[in-house]
């Protein structure tokens, strides 16, 4: 579990982090830099960079929106991230 620092606590799932690793991936084949992905998806360098990291989850449109440029969809980066991610994890954290 991760804290904020008004000690809020955010919880990210093995999945959120499979999902955050498959971007990361397709991120170093296409070349994409963090500033270059979060001006290309319109979002603030920080909240990308905390999605990046897995240490926030994408939202659904965010997630659309990184996939389009890479010629995917959403659906294709949670289902390499499913696939990746270890079964008994994702079993146990839902």
């Amino acid at each position: 579990m991760i804290w904020l620092m008004d000690n809020e606590p955010i919880s990210v799932r093995p999945l959120d982090l499979a999902v955050a690793a498959e971007v990361r991936a397709d991120m170093a084949r296409w070349n994409f830099t963090i500033s270059g992905m979060a001006a290309a998806v319109n979002m603030n360098r920080a909240p990308f960079t905390e999605r990046y990291h897995g240490r926030r989850p994408f939202a659904p449109s965010e997630l659309q929106k990184v996939a389009a440029r890479f010629g995917a969809t959403a659906s294709d980066i949670l289902a390499r991230a499913e696939s990746a991610a270890p079964a008994e994890e994702l079993a146990a954290a839902s």
